[in-house]
């Protein structure tokens, strides 16, 4: 849904994650804000990662 809005308000948004075959393991919402400087990007939801798997901690690090 946040996604959509982004989109909706002509801001790009992009899914980032981490998969192994085809499970993934770690996602995070992330957009782009024009600036006068450049572009900036940022982590608006995430990462969500299953916190029962015992590879947390690499995962996270590899993100």
């Amino acid at each position: 849904m946040q996604k959509k809005y982004y989109e909706d308000s002509h801001q790009d948004s992009y899914l980032l994650g981490v998969k192994e075959k085809d499970e993934v393991l770690l996602t995070a919402l992330m957009r782009k804000i024009k600036s006068h400087t450049g572009d900036v990007y940022e982590i608006m939801g995430g990462p969500l990662v299953d916190f029962e798997n015992e590879n947390n901690n690499q995962i996270i690090a590899f993100f």
